[in-house]
């Protein structure tokens, strides 16, 4: 089965979104940048997606310090709540 790369739907989302990686997790810190950067580059959409290190942590950041990554959650839910 073909799964085909989605990297050019990110300029088509309209929808708020967050990354949260690992302060130590390089791999997908960069990956995280890449996306938004993807999605910036749109001049479809004015989202902005907003990426969150959880501090102290690697890939596994919302078991390796799930209190940081719980409230950085709950607080873009809020966000989101706020300007809908």
């Amino acid at each position: 089965m073909y799964n085909r790369s989605l990297w050019e739907d990110l300029k088509s989302c309209k929808v708020p979104l967050q990354f949260i990686v690992g302060e130590k997790d390089v791999k997908f810190k960069n990956i995280a940048q890449k996306m938004r950067d993807t999605m910036c580059q749109s001049t479809e959409t004015t989202n902005v997606p907003e990426i969150v290190e959880i501090p102290y942590s690697g890939h596994a950041a919302h078991i390796e310090n799930p209190l940081t990554a719980i409230s950085a959650i709950s607080r873009f839910i809020r966000e989101v709540e706020f300007k809908s």
